[in-house]
């Protein structure tokens, strides 16, 4: 007589195992709040006092900021203009479908294209990341055709494709 079919095992779930020891995790969470104990310990620079107010969504006080950081002679890096231009976009309402901007909006990208302006005559060549944030600057102000134009010249430059 033929033996029976042995019987399937039973699924069981797959217990947790976790991916990293528990040290890289608490190693991790340690050197992510390094750059606030540093900033408690050092003199804060113009970049990280920007920084702090665009985090706190304080966008005039960041802008005044950035003025006097001119104003002292410092030039302004590239993540500067890139955080300036994200906190107005931030700051802007988005514009639907055959809307029109509202005058916040409109005002926003007006900083925003000063600040565009700005970044070249300080002879600060717009990287990947500062198109990326202008062109969510244009999309989120309803000028679509602008932010097309702006990605097709990325897509012509190597330089600027990530």
């Amino acid at each position: 007589s033929a033996a029976p079919p042995p019987a399937e095992p039973a699924l069981q779930p797959a217990s947790h195992v976790p991916a990293f020891p528990r040290w890289v995790h608490r190693l991790s969470e340690y050197l992510e709040r390094v750059p606030q104990r540093l900033d408690l310990w050092l003199m804060p620079s113009y970049s990280s006092v920007i920084y702090h107010h665009l985090r706190a969504g304080e966008l005039a006080q960041a802008l005044c900021t950035f003025e006097e950081m001119k104003v002292e002679g410092e030039v302004p890096s590239h993540a500067v203009y890139e955080m300036l231009i994200r906190g107005c976009t931030i700051a802007m309402r988005r514009v639907g479908q055959g809307e029109v901007p509202d005058h916040l909006t409109s005002n926003m990208l007006k900083v925003v294209m000063r600040l565009w302006k700005d970044m070249h005559e300080m002879e600060r060549r717009p990287d990947y990341w500062t198109y990326n944030e202008l062109i969510r600057a244009f999309g989120k102000a309803g000028a679509v055709p602008q932010a097309l134009e702006l990605f097709e010249h990325m897509c012509g430059n190597v330089r600027l494709l990530p």
